[in-house]
């Protein structure tokens, strides 16, 4: 049996197209503070070619590392207003209308 999960080499084309989202928003903040990818690979302790594929939306990146990131730019506190409506709603369809 593989150690490796299947969802990092083949995920569902939504799972990717968010990731990408994701991997898209993170640069276009980390350009409008400024930022290089060098300087922002230095603020969460990454190398610049993480940042490169963190910004591609690669699958093989950790989560924790897009969290480094987005609290690097200034968007952790929006992804947080997210979870806690989402922890917060009485069922999946009540999360969507809250981040809607």
């Amino acid at each position: 049996m593989s150690r490796h999960s299947p969802i990092a080499h083949s995920p569902p084309a939504d799972v990717g197209d968010a990731v990408a989202r994701l991997g898209k928003r993170i640069r276009a903040a980390r350009e409008d503070l400024g930022l290089s990818q060098k300087e922002l690979a230095e603020r969460i302790a990454v190398s610049r070619s993480t940042v490169i594929y963190l910004e591609r939306g690669t699958m093989g990146t950790a989560v924790g590392i897009y969290f480094k990131a987005l609290q690097a730019v200034g968007l952790l506190d929006s992804m947080n207003r997210r979870i806690a409506a989402i922890e917060q709603a009485e069922s999946v369809s009540g999360a969507r209308e809250q981040i809607e």
